[in-house]
């Protein structure tokens, strides 16, 4: 991909996946991160709430961090960190992405943004007890899952690695990992990953 790239994101959020996945393709791009991000109107025409991670390749806007992720592997086929359309691996990166997201990440983000709620994180116990209690379930599925399988997609480091990587140590960062013996050494081997940017 000769395009010009540019993305749009900061610290430890999902702009990391982007980042990630850009450094593992050798991409070249320009990574605008600046204090004043969020307030750049130059983002809100790249998000429609202004959010980040967003890139710009060429004249293609994009937003959310697995189409951004998904769409620059698509153009490095031979990189084998994204199976093609209509494959099973590709079947499998998206079964496994969507899970993370939907079993995981989710309860994760909600809890975030109650931590962050004026009323206060404590005005909500009950939902938050139950929002901790889906992401161990979650968790303890692909800890299962990891028992048998080096990577999540299988024995390769591929871009589900990345994305659901991510959102794992999130969890991890949450102290909820700690029974979870086969995440936190799946963890251990994507830190020591050159282009790894996950938060440590």
């Amino acid at each position: 991909m000769e395009t010009k790239i540019e993305i749009y994101g900061s610290g430890t959020n999902r702009s990391t996946r982007v980042i990630w996945t850009a450094d593992e393709l050798g991409l070249d791009y320009k990574l605008i991160a600046t204090e004043e991000l969020i307030a750049d109107p130059e983002l809100r025409s790249l998000h429609p709430q202004g959010k980040i991670p967003s890139a710009k390749v060429g004249d293609l806007m994009l937003f959310e961090s697995v189409s951004i992720c998904e769409y620059f592997c698509d153009f490095h086929p031979n990189s084998r960190l994204l199976g093609e359309s209509g494959s099973a691996d590709r079947a499998i990166h998206t079964q496994w992405t969507s899970f993370g997201q939907s079993e995981i990440e989710a309860y994760l983000w909600h809890n975030f943004q109650l931590d962050r709620s004026s009323q206060g994180a404590n005005s909500f116990p009950n939902v938050r007890d139950i929002n901790r209690g889906m992401t161990l379930s979650g968790l303890n599925a692909i800890n299962t899952h990891l028992e048998n399988s080096e990577y999540i997609g299988g024995s390769l480091f591929t871009l589900t690695d990345i994305v659901v990587g991510w959102t794992l140590n999130w969890a991890r960062r949450r102290g909820l990992t700690e029974d979870f013996t086969a995440i936190d050494a799946y963890l251990g081997k994507l830190f020591l990953r050159p282009s790894c940017s996950l938060a440590r």
